[in-house]
């Protein structure tokens, strides 16, 4: 189970538990970091689960936009020849978007743990992945919010 910030969902359950007292200055920093890290972690879930943008497919150039793998596969089984196979191939590509989605949603979790931990490097690896996983499809945007407040937060926590 992730730790992260009271975000329930299907498959797994995150509570947020603050572990820092502002002391100084910076600390005040870093928690007003840590309080925009949340927020984006909390706007991000959900926002990418398929293919949101215009993507046409093979010869014909079948639109994929807003379409699940599985509505792909059903198109693919409604149909015949070489527009059945474009629609299968959409389907098995539309499942890796998903999948990948998954995937970058579950890096900002473990980013969004490793935040709460003080593992601030690590919080940053963990969301360059997920932004990664995002740019192999499109410009990166769910998740650039919250990878802009952990390099700040890393920053701010390096030694001068």
């Amino acid at each position: 189970m992730l730790v992260a910030f009271g975000i329930a969902s299907a498959n797994r359950s995150w509570t947020w538990h603050s572990t820092v007292q502002p002391q100084r200055s910076t600390q005040l920093n870093s928690k007003q970091h840590r309080d925009q890290i949340k927020r984006a972690f909390e706007s991000g879930c959900g926002q990418w689960r398929s293919c949101t943008w215009y993507s046409p497919i093979g010869p014909a150039g079948v639109d994929v936009h807003e379409l699940s793998a599985r509505q792909a596969s059903l198109l693919a089984e409604a149909t015949c020849g070489e527009e059945s196979q474009t629609w299968e191939a959409a389907g098995k590509w539309l499942a890796k978007v998903e999948q990948d989605a998954l995937a970058a949603e579950n890096l900002a979790a473990a980013a969004a743990q490793q935040v709460q931990l003080n593992n601030y490097a690590a919080a940053l690896d963990y969301i360059n992945l997920a932004v990664a996983l995002e740019a192999q499809y499109r410009e990166p945007e769910v998740w650039c919010t919250m990878q802009h407040f952990i390099a700040e937060l890393v920053h701010e926590s390096s030694p001068n």
